[in-house]
């Protein structure tokens, strides 16, 4: 008769402690480095790498620094001013004539989105007036600068309304009536896109201009947070 033989059990591992222990100075995600190590690397390709890379950083840097002279191209007797883009601006846009009471398309357009552009003001400006930063912050938030103009040219064209009919004394301040004109100045020279620029005041390419960027405003980050998004559908009337 065979009896039923019974194993020893033994515990040989446990995980007591080891939790503990692993928590003693925090568990911490892997050190993320901004660039990777090029310790083993080519040589020649990195000699000629920090060449390029430092070739590039000097390029960017004037290309951000440098404005579009446009009151240069003015003072010359230029018939249009030209935008690095190629983009060829009206004179009567570089002047003292305000655009925002003189085309009739982009007075509807402006009229629809009252409202909307008066709660924008109000909630950069303080006590009525706008100041550079406050502005650069609210050309910032919605994405056109650097993506539409560099900081460099937003301030150019702020100097350019603070030279119009609409500007008062101060050129360091904007009110609401300069800020309508800097939006709609801002895409007649810098909305993405290819607009019929004629040498009239009352051409529509400016509303063309303005209501794109209206639009790319509507989907900028400032946009997302506004509580009623510019009106961009295509308004007629007499």
């Amino acid at each position: 008769f065979h009896s039923k033989v019974t194993m020893v059990k033994q515990k040989l591992h446990t995980a007591r402690n080891q939790t503990f222990k692993a928590h003693r100075n925090g568990i911490k995600k892997p050190i993320k480095h901004r660039y990777r190590s090029t310790k083993g690397m080519d040589p020649k390709f990195l000699r000629n790498a920090r060449y390029a890379l430092h070739g590039t950083r000097r390029a960017l840097k004037k290309k951000r620094a440098v404005a579009e002279n446009i009151m240069e191209q003015v003072n010359k007797g230029a018939k249009h001013v030209t935008l690095r883009s190629g983009r060829r601006i009206p004179l009567f846009l570089c002047g003292g004539e305000m655009i925002s009471v003189s085309n009739r398309n982009v007075m509807r357009l402006l009229l629809h989105n009252q409202a909307a552009l008066a709660a924008l003001f109000d909630k950069y400006a303080k006590d009525g007036e706008m100041s550079r930063e406050e502005g650069l912050k609210f050309a910032f938030d919605f994405d056109i600068v650097p993506d539409i103009c560099n900081r460099a040219q937003f301030l150019e064209l702020w100097a350019l309304v603070n030279r119009s009919e609409a500007a008062d004394d101060d050129v360091n301040q904007c009110d609401s009536e300069e800020f309508t004109e800097l939006v709609v100045r801002l895409g007649a020279f810098y909305a993405p896109g290819e607009f019929n620029l004629q040498d009239d005041i009352h051409c529509e390419g400016l509303a063309a201009a303005f209501r794109v960027l209206l639009t790319f405003m509507n989907n900028s980050r400032g946009g997302s947070s506004m509580k009623s998004k510019f009106k961009i559908g295509k308004i007629t009337g007499n």
